[in-house]
């Protein structure tokens, strides 16, 4: 699939997709990558890959715009890793009239402005993204605590995508883990060979858990279950804003706290990539089918 696209901002996963784009002899433009080597390294190959050193200039004449993953942070300025200059979110989308933006994690005040279609509502990529999201978050646990994951007791908060590959992956290690989620899911953790703890009788075991990792964005660990952690505790929030841990609170007792969020884009940028790349090519395959 030949492609005329431009690529505005983002992470080491963009900084791999532009790569890989460019080996598919796609023609791209990118904004927000004159900070990267590897990207100032493309103009001396005969890819055909052109920096832009303006917003305007890399979008005119192009149909296809590829955002970063997650689009916002702030919801104010587009997401962005390799430039100095600031994007507002408006002056992207009101030069984005007859465009299709594709991107992750985009707000609703921009889906309702333009064309452009999430990528991350893709189930496929939620799934592959989910799997890099766990196998960073064990290489963290690892590294954090300097321990084997054998025999440690893990509490996983959470029984979503994220928490199921959880919770399958470190019984793999022989780890005693633990499961605390709604009433529906107990029975599946159960059967899926973790231990459920019903989200109302936490409190009573928190204090035996070596490693707690939450998946969950709203407040669970609040500062009376924090209260009751083992002082030697790692906490590992991996939800989006606003996580599920009061962090202040966690700082004031002295417990290790790690709050990692887009772990695909630090741990496996190059899967993530590959697996970005295929979901667009899916996307707008679809879309011309269907005209």
């Amino acid at each position: 699939m030949h492609m005329e696209l431009s690529i505005i901002g983002g992470d080491l996963r963009t900084v791999k997709l532009i790569k890989l784009l460019a080996q598919d002899e796609n023609t791209i433009k990118v904004w927000g990558f004159e900070n990267n080597e590897e990207i100032l390294k493309l103009k001396e190959t005969k890819t055909k890959v052109k920096l832009c050193s303006g917003i305007e200039d890399a979008l005119e004449g192009i149909e296809i715009i590829l955002g970063p993953t997650p689009f916002t942070k702030d919801k104010k300025y587009v997401c962005t890793q390799y430039t100095n200059q600031k994007l507002k979110i408006e002056e992207l989308t009101k030069n984005l009239k007859g465009k299709l933006l594709l991107a992750g994690s985009i707000p609703n005040n921009v889906l309702d402005k333009v064309e452009a279609i999430d990528i991350l509502k893709d189930e496929n990529l939620v799934i592959l993204n989910a799997i890099s999201t766990v196998e960073g978050t064990i290489n963290i646990a690892i590294k954090e605590t300097q321990k084997n994951l054998y025999k440690s007791n893990i509490l996983v908060i959470g029984y979503g995508r994220i928490g199921k590959i959880l919770v399958d992956r470190l019984n793999a290690f022989k780890a005693n883990v633990y499961c605390s989620a709604r009433g529906k899911d107990i029975t599946w953790i159960d059967t899926f060979g973790g231990k459920s703890i019903k989200y109302e009788d936490l409190n009573e075991q928190l204090n035996k858990f070596d490693i707690i990792i939450n998946t969950v964005p709203v407040l669970i660990l609040d500062k009376e279950r924090l209260k009751l952690l083992d002082k030697d505790v790692l906490l590992i929030d991996i939800a989006s804003a606003p996580g599920g841990i009061d962090f202040n609170v966690a700082q004031d007792l002295k417990i290790k706290t790690i709050w990692e969020l887009g772990i695909p884009g630090k741990i496996a940028p190059l899967s993530s990539a590959k697996y970005i790349k295929e979901t667009i090519y899916n996307i707008l395959k679809r879309k011309e089918d269907n005209k």
